[in-house]
């Protein structure tokens, strides 16, 4: 079981890979906020599906949360956008690579304060340490692309 959680976040990423270059590629031929429209409503369409078939909750319980935790939906399609916009001008990795630093900063910064999950993980010398590889990964992505350039 403990594999399966191992595995299903590399199938995420792979997931976002595709998703980006593929909206990418479809927001230059329907439009940049259309490709982001059809995206969620194709997703929208998957999750009602699941619901349908899998669900065990109660999706009408949304009126009983917070306003800050239903208002964050707006961060999926900002995130679909703004990766629409800056593949085809940076590339599928270098887009990627970004991501992932400012997902992992911004974790960092969760952890750290125990934001939202209540959990604190503080700050260290070894995070630092993946930060700083995630940005020297970065330099090399657009070092090479700058080099394939000339």
């Amino acid at each position: 079981m403990q594999l399966l959680f191992l595995l299903l976040p590399l199938v995420a990423g792979a997931a976002v890979s595709l998703q980006g270059a593929v909206n990418g590629s479809l927001g230059r031929k329907v439009g940049r906020i259309e490709s982001a429209f059809v995206s969620f409503l194709m997703g929208s369409l998957f999750c009602g599906a699941a619901i349908f078939v899998f669900g065990t909750g109660d999706v009408f319980a949304v009126t009983e949360v917070p306003l800050w935790q239903v208002s964050v939906a707006i961060l999926g399609p900002l995130y679909v956008l703004i990766m629409i916009v800056v593949i085809p001008v940076i590339g599928v990795t270098a887009t990627s690579v970004t991501v992932i630093i400012a997902q992992l900063a911004t974790s960092m910064v969760i952890d750290h304060y125990g934001w939202i999950t209540g959990e604190i993980i503080p700050f260290d010398s070894h995070r630092l340490v993946a930060l700083l590889l995630l940005f020297s990964s970065l330099y090399f992505i657009f070092k090479d692309r700058k080099e394939r350039s000339r």
